[in-house]
């Protein structure tokens, strides 16, 4: 297959002559900054190695079948208003006619030439995809038109006659399979319907297709794309190259110049790939980028930008696949300087981005950039699976509308307005109505809709009274804007300006105005027509009351009384902090509440050296045991609370609880191996983290951060792992992406709750757990990420590690988080924690991209797991569960008891008595049933108002093996039945029912039954 029956186009030429000294420099110096070499030039040859299409024999000769069936089909003619357009208008709903010739007739013939287009003529499909798709362009012939077809889309009708005719006559033949029409649009173009059909197996059986071949051309789509020849409708060049005063005409004419061009365009894209060695390489690498970050850019817009740079030498055409990509990133990265909307032309009467908005390229361009960031960081470089290559090339996750939009703004038309324009015309207009605090209102074509991505501006907040200064406008267009909503109106500190008053602010207000604006300026639309997705997580969280600023307020005060205490014989020289209350990441929250439990923050004092401290354990405790005793005299002539013991002091500030300290590292060398851990992790680990975060933190419960930490904890407790996770895990999980904004959507830090959220259920769903660590940087080393790839590379077996590494600077391994401390998930739990983080991302995903139709109820989102999933259930006594108002159905549990009820009277074990500060009886329960029953059951609960706590048994544990000391408890011995022989060895298989007679007596009176699953 060729070109047939087209005219010779005039062309830039390119030269493969030598490359100039000065080119040469360039280009060994851009392949020198690192992206040439080293884990990340492996992986990009792996990338392309799985992108590249396979050479497929038996498909080529359908494509032949194909052109030879479409050359032969019959001249006819084909009425608008007859019956083969109707029956095609009902069938496919996306179809229609827009022209004023209702009377319309197509004098159908043969198509004058065929080509094969698009990425399998150029080298560069894109094989990972779920459905590659090969282009093959028909030449309309000049006789199916008419000069005046420029005219209030005629050409678009007959062009949709034409696609009607191929369809009737493919539809019919037995060699097609899946034969639709208008279930695609060219490049997103609403005016430019395609015809899509895939090879039937039985034609792919008679070319004598191998079953691998068949299996791979079973995943090949075929999109027909009709054109014209460039002479075919003249009026269009003149008209295109003059600047369109309106935004529906401009992107009119440039939809026609553009069908006009196709062939032109294609020529010369076939003639760059046949001079540029790397241009088909670079160009698939682009392609997986653009995937992977889901941007609007269509392939043949990356196609042209690489081509026009290799055009205009900006890239010589011998220049390498990393350059040629790198080029092209840095092109795009360009856009966000330009002040306005950029512009590309193959040829000169054709702007091949015209279908991009500015706002688009803005998305674009802010993901070039952080590209480019990543490629340029050593340090993300050198990260096995969470820097560059993750970032730019990984086939898995996409990042979905979720994680790239805070908001989602829906319009709905009825009538048979352009798509493409109204999608640009809105977002503009949105983007005018917010002002300062949206920071980018990107358009999407969903299905029939149009969805409005919103990228809010966190330090702007939108609120109830929006001025003209908000809005980055004049009074004049701020006036022409709002209409008689506007006026001037006089503020406290004495300004007039002019200002919009809305009914409420933050998201309610964004809401309003996005309906207003769209409703005033979008003719045929109401307020009616717009809606809104938005997730509003205050019906799922605890009220707070900004309890983490009173707490930190608190802290501080303590903080200052034990820098000048009285009576201690050492200075203080430093005063650390780690608690969840302080940071504003409680589920909970810190004020006061119906519930009777309070947590506790840490604070870690540190004296200054001394030689005179004791040289054996018992001495250094009976020596620290003496400091918290005139510690706790010393606050508590202050006027604080506190209380010492041999291990702390309690205090309470202002109804929050803390337990102070001491740091004394020496003591660590004469602790047993089994409390050292907990020792390094309480005195030194827990409070670095504790800073660290301190640095991503905002300013109460209310901040993205927080906000997001509190959901995550909630959500893996809701469905009983909140046991397995300690608060500093999730927290640090969700400060990844604070820490690393390069690695997220646009490159910036997410900028609401949602956009975390969902890219924290999509980093517990899709993270490769198994074989790479997760490194989360919090200071300024930039070789943590090739520590931590050493340390994991070294060690023995992976069982000699946590399951979720998370590498942390001072902890590349990640031991601090262990199963063995019960501050990480051990293999079962992470292996459930993903399917359902899986789970639970795709219900948020369809949130957004069903636009609307299928709304989130988020608290769907946090029910708790079926009651099948566990081998039996423990029932806790309700009036003695103190976190029961936290849960996620809190207004449908007997919440007076909580106020009534013993809370603890009933519990036998003394050290589960006090139930007020720091310790939670269900939790304790937990961690006793771990500790004794852990080698043969997992256990799960929910932390937070949980009432049951999940069990599953270990299959290696309960089977039936030989007698061992280790396997005596709750174990009973096999007897050989009636008529079978034995040996003198004796076996044991675990015995359930003593096991849960077991639990049953521990629990006590908090446990009410254990139901066993049969």
């Amino acid at each position: 297959m060729g070109y047939r029956g087209q005219p010779a186009a005039k062309r830039p030429r390119i030269s493969r002559g030598e490359a100039s000294a000065m080119e040469v420099l360039k280009i060994r110096e851009k392949e020198s900054e690192g992206f040439g070499g080293g884990m990340l030039s492996v992986q990009i040859d792996s990338v392309l190695e799985s992108a590249r299409a396979p050479k497929l024999k038996a498909f080529e000769s359908g494509l032949k079948l194909l052109n030879e069936e479409i050359e032969e089909s019959k001249a006819r003619s084909i009425k608008r208003d007859g019956k083969i357009a109707k029956r095609m208008l009902a069938k496919f709903p996306t179809l229609r006619f827009r022209s004023d010739r209702s009377n319309m007739v197509l004098n159908y013939k043969p198509p004058s030439g065929t080509i094969l287009a698009g990425s399998y003529l150029l080298g560069t499909l894109l094989w990972s995809t779920e459905m590659p798709s090969v282009d093959l362009c028909v030449i309309i012939p000049k006789e199916c038109t008419e000069r005046t077809d420029y005219k209030n889309y005629r050409y678009f009708d007959r062009r949709l006659l034409y696609l009607v005719g191929l369809f009737s006559d493919l539809s019919k033949s037995s060699r097609w399979t899946n034969v639709e029409l208008g279930k695609e649009f060219l490049g997103g173009d609403r005016l430019k319907p395609l015809l899509t059909l895939q090879l039937s197996s039985s034609s792919l059986q008679a070319i004598g297709a191998s079953e691998a071949d068949l299996k791979e051309c079973n995943r090949l789509k075929i999109r027909i794309i009709p054109g014209i020849e460039n002479d075919a409708l003249r009026e269009v060049s003149k008209r295109v190259s003059l600047l369109g005063t309106e935004l529906a005409e401009e992107m009119y004419w440039n939809s026609l110049a553009s069908e006009m061009q196709i062939v032109a365009m294609l020529k010369l894209l076939n003639e760059v790939k046949t001079k540029a060695a790397g241009f088909s390489d670079a160009l698939l690498l682009l392609k997986r980028w653009r995937e992977r970050r889901n941007l609007s850019i269509t392939p043949f817009m990356l196609t042209a930008c690489l081509a026009k740079l290799i055009l205009d030498r900006v890239v010589p055409p011998m220049a390498s696949v990393q350059h040629m990509f790198l080029a092209c990133l840095q092109y795009l990265s360009t856009w966000r300087m330009s002040g306005g909307k950029s512009s590309l032309h193959l040829t000169e009467t054709c702007d091949v981005l015209w279908l991009l908005s500015q706002a688009e390229q803005l998305e674009v361009s802010m993901d070039a950039t952080a590209a480019l960031r990543v490629i340029e960081s050593s340090s993300t470089n050198s990260d096995l699976l969470g820097g560059a290559y993750a970032c730019l090339f990984a086939t898995s996750p996409t990042f979905s509308l979720s994680e790239r939009f805070d908001v989602m703004v829906i319009v709905k038309t009825a009538n048979s307005v352009n798509l493409n324009y109204l999608s640009h015309w809105c977002s503009e207009i949105v983007g005018k109505a917010l002002g300062k605090a949206c920071d980018l209102a990107s358009p999407r074509i969903l299905s029939d809709v149009v969805g409005i991505g919103l990228l809010l501006n966190p330090e702007h907040q939108f609120g109830r009274v929006l001025t003209a200064e908000d809005s980055d406008m004049d009074r004049d267009s701020f006036r022409a804007f709002w209409g008689s909503r506007s006026g001037l109106r006089r503020f406290k500190d004495g300004r007039i300006v002019e200002s919009v008053i809305w009914t409420k602010g933050g998201m309610e207000g964004v809401r309003e105005a996005c309906e207003v604006a769209i409703g005033s300026h979008v003719d045929g639309l109401d307020r009616e027509s717009v809606g809104f997705i938005h997730h509003d997580w205050s019906t799922i969280l605890p009220q707070t009351n900004s309890a983490s600023i009173t707490a930190r307020r608190a802290a501080e005060r303590l903080g200052n009384a034990l820098r000048s205490l009285d009576g201690i014989p050492l200075d203080v020289a430093e005063v650390a902090f780690a608690g969840e209350i302080m940071l504003g990441t409680s589920v909970l929250g810190g004020g006061l509440r119906e519930t009777r439990y309070r947590p506790v923050s840490n604070l870690i004092l540190s004296f200054e050296t001394s030689p005179e401290w004791p040289k054996n354990l018992e001495g250094i405790r009976a020596s620290m045991a003496a400091f918290y005793v005139a510690i706790s005299k010393s606050l508590m002539k202050g006027g604080f609370d506190a209380v010492s013991t041999k291990t702390h002091v309690e205090v309470e500030v202002d109804g929050f609880f803390f337990r102070v300290m001491l740091r004394y590292d020496t003591i660590v060398a004469f602790l047993p191996e089994e409390l050292r851990e907990t020792q390094i992790w309480t005195t030194v680990r827990q409070p670095r983290l504790h800073n660290a975060l301190r640095r991503v933190c905002g300013e109460d419960e209310s901040a993205a951060f927080q906000e997001t930490c509190r959901l995550a904890k909630l959500w893996l407790s809701s469905h009983w792992m909140g046991n397995h996770f300690c608060d500093e895990l999730v927290e640090m999980l969700v400060a990844r992406f604070f820490f690393s904004p390069d690695s997220q959507p646009l490159g910036r830090i997410p900028g609401s709750t949602s956009t975390a959220f969902a890219a924290f259920l999509s980093l517990l769903a899709n993270f490769p757990w198994e074989v790479a660590p997760l490194v989360v940087v919090f200071d300024d080393d930039d070789t943590i990420h090739e520590k931590a790839e050493k340390a994991f590379r070294s060690l023995p077996s992976r069982s000699s590690a946590p399951p979720m590494i998370v590498s942390t600077p001072g902890d590349l391994l990640g031991k601090s988080f262990s199963p063995a401390y019960k501050r990480g998930p051990e293999r079962v739990v992470l292996k459930r924690m993903a399917a359902v983080a899986s789970a639970a991302l795709g219900s948020f995903m369809n949130g957004f991209d069903s636009a609307g139709d299928e709304p989130l109820n988020p608290k769907t989102l946090f029910r708790e797991s079926s009651k099948t999933r566990f081998d039996a259930q423990i029932m806790l006594r309700e009036e003695c569960v103190p976190s029961l108002s936290a849960g996620i159905d809190s207004k449908n549990r007997q919440r007076r008891v909580l106020r009534n009820g013993p809370l603890g009277s009933r519990v036998p074990s003394p050290s589960l008595l006090n139930v007020l500060v720091g310790v939670n009886p269900t939790d304790e329960l937990v961690r006793r049933l771990e500790s004794l029953f852990g080698h043969v059951a997992v256990f799960f609960h929910n932390k937070n108002g949980g009432t049951q706590v999940g069990v599953v048994w270990r299959p290696r544990s309960i089977r039936s093996r030989k007698l061992t000391l280790y396997g005596l408890p709750f174990s009973q011995p096999v007897f050989p039945e009636e008529g079978q022989e034995s040996d003198r060895t004796t076996e044991i298989v675990f015995d359930k029912k003593y096991a849960i007679y077991a639990m049953r007596k521990l629990g006590g009176d908090l446990v009410t039954e254990i139901d066993v699953r049969v």
